[in-house]
């Protein structure tokens, strides 16, 4: 996969940060993103008895180790590179099905994805080592994002943006954020509660209310299945744009 022409990767000016008021601080969203895991206009449609069907789903943990498999096959990793990315991904199973008071907080769709290309791709790796206030480097990511065409680009690419994406919203870049999810949807990412939050909390400091509310709205579509501080933060911020 390509990077797209309409979704450029644009230079980012090291210390600049998005300035829309709002009742939200930087830091108390950058708390919320770092400590675990976590927009759209498609709305939830209703059954014939009045019940809610969610417009999107969680992908479950053998179809992402099957999209795994496939780019590990398909993208030129080699052998060491495969067994590493496995075990990396075999790993955090235990505390990924912890529950949300557990001691240890349980890692996230996004997290177990990029450890296990991290684990076969360096660049990667370095990425996600990258900590804030650093804004990733763009040119790096570029060229990353340019050389792994295989057959499911989308999860190395798609990955890789939202991992960025969430990154950029830790450094306060809220633009930038924006221009890594564009194109990105929940029905193909490894991790649709984060790109819907991520996305929402963009449209949040953006002051694009209406477009915010959509993307909570329909984050809040599967409140049960969220873990509860973004729940939570997220309920708040739907609260504050009425």
């Amino acid at each position: 996969m390509r990077v797209s022409s309409q979704t450029p990767v644009r230079r980012i000016e090291r210390g600049r940060r998005s300035t829309a008021a709002g009742s939200w601080s930087v830091a108390a969203i950058a708390f919320m993103l770092a400590t675990g895991p976590l927009g759209g206009t498609q709305a939830a449609s209703p059954t014939a008895d009045g019940e809610t069907i969610a417009s999107w789903s969680m992908p479950d943990e053998p179809s992402l180790r099957g999209r795994l498999d496939r780019w590990l096959e398909s993208a030129g990793i080699d052998e060491q590179g495969r067994i590493a990315a496995r075990q990396a991904w075999d790993s955090t199973a235990a505390t990924a099905h912890a529950g949300n008071h557990a001691e240890h907080p349980p890692v996230g769709r996004l997290d177990r994805v990029i450890a296990a290309i991290g684990a076969a791709d360096p660049r990667v790796a370095t990425l996600a080592r990258v900590v804030p206030p650093t804004p990733l480097e763009p040119d790096d990511l570029a060229d990353l994002l340019v050389q792994r065409d295989a057959a499911d680009g989308a999860f190395f690419e798609e990955s890789v943006r939202l991992h960025a994406a969430r990154h950029l919203v830790r450094c306060g870049l809220f633009d930038d954020a924006m221009t890594m999810l564009a194109e990105l949807r929940p029905e193909t990412s490894v991790d649709p509660a984060t790109l819907l939050f991520v996305k929402a909390t963009c449209q949040h400091w953006l002051l694009e209310a209406d477009a915010a509310a959509d993307t909570l709205d329909r984050l809040l579509e599967r409140r049960d299945e969220l873990p509860v501080r973004y729940e939570r933060l997220a309920t708040l911020m739907r609260r504050d744009l009425e």
